[in-house]
């Protein structure tokens, strides 16, 4: 359990809260061990700051829905590069949106780019307001989501990002992506307008602009939204005949609660993707239901906890999504869920098992 902030507060007001919070949640031996067996390339979402944050604003405290914390989000960016392992300087004498760059793109050799970008210091807030449900969660949209001036990138690191890509000689172009580029919806019902769904102008943009530049194997790889799924990139997911840009690859969470738990617990759990109001969907019939609405997306699995594994080389990019038997028990076992092979120069998802 954590214990209380130091400020006394129920999230951080300052930047002893984040060390704080750093220091516990970083005491666990079993990340340590993690960070002693494998080399980690980082970059940050959303709770480093505040959920469902969006620059200097965490719209879900006490201070209000749309109350700018500069002064707070300087110390989450300090924080972040105190404690996480990452080549990115800090600082302290620039403003919040200029203290820290994490965007930045990895070479390995003529095999793979992986390009990774900011979606959260540079992006404009929820489209269509700030509560929860109606608004950013379980919503028909509103006319504001199509506004072309919207950005989840920030105009800078999107050109940064399309030059970074179209220029590479990298076989494979690895997009780190925070949180879901392809389109999610239950019957007429946005999922998240959090995610690339609120800026779906910006990510027309994008995605045609690497199309119309003959970028191949394109592969966005994703978190946030405690699920395992694959499936298609499109400039119009509402086109079915359109010829995809390139695939999405999304991991589960290692232990954060996915929508399954949440449907089955009937709470809004703290670690949970979403409120659980008005999911209306049960949890055995979340895959399918999901699957129908979107056709793009190929596989969904958000019943189980685990990690991904890429294998790749100039014929193909193999990815193997593992799961643990159990999260309440430190011996778990795990298991092979759901592999897939993207060959190269195809966008196209194949099982393997």
């Amino acid at each position: 359990p954590i214990g209380p902030l130091p400020s006394g507060n129920p999230t951080p007001a300052d930047i002893d809260d984040y060390r704080y919070l750093y220091r516990s949640y970083r005491s666990d031996a079993d990340l340590q061990r993690l960070h002693e067996r494998f080399a980690m390339i980082a970059i940050w979402d959303d709770h480093e700051f505040g959920n469902d944050c969006h620059g200097n604003v965490p719209p879900d405290t006490d201070t209000g829905a749309t109350t700018p914390r500069p002064a707070l989000r300087q110390a989450a960016n300090r924080a972040w590069s105190e404690y996480i392992p990452a080549n990115t300087a800090f600082d302290a004498d620039r403003p919040w949106n200029e203290s820290i760059q994490i965007y930045r793109s990895f070479r390995f050799g003529q095999l793979a780019e992986l390009i990774a970008t900011d979606e959260r210091l540079y992006r404009d807030g929820p489209p269509c307001g700030t509560d929860t449900v109606g608004e950013r969660y379980a919503t028909l949209g509103c006319r504001a989501r199509e506004d072309a001036d919207r950005t989840m990138l920030g105009h800078t690191q999107r050109d940064w990002f399309i030059d970074a890509v179209t220029r590479s000689p990298a076989r494979w172009k690895l997009w780190a992506n925070e949180v879901m580029l392809m389109q999610l919806k239950v019957g007429e019902l946005f999922v998240n307008l959090d995610q690339w769904d609120g800026y779906p102008a910006e990510r027309r943009h994008i995605l045609s602009t690497l199309r119309d530049a003959g970028t191949t194997n394109l592969v966005a790889l994703t978190g946030d939204l405690h699920t395992f799924t694959a499936g298609y990139l499109k400039t119009d997911f509402d086109n079915f005949f359109e010829y995809p840009v390139g695939v999405e690859l999304m991991v589960g969470s290692v232990t954060s609660a996915n929508l399954e738990d949440q449907i089955r617990s009937g709470l809004n759990l703290p670690s949970a993707p979403m409120p659980a109001e008005r999911l209306g969907v049960p949890a055995n019939k979340l895959a399918p239901a999901v699957r129908l609405a979107n056709p793009h997306i190929h596989y969904w699995n958000s019943a189980v906890h685990g990690y991904a594994v890429l294998d790749l080389d100039d014929t193909a990019l193999t990815c193997r999504y593992m799961a643990v038997d159990t999260i309440s028990a430190p011996d778990a076992g795990v298991r092979p869920l759901k592999t897939m092979r993207v060959p190269s120069n195809r966008v196209w998802i194949e099982d393997i098992e």
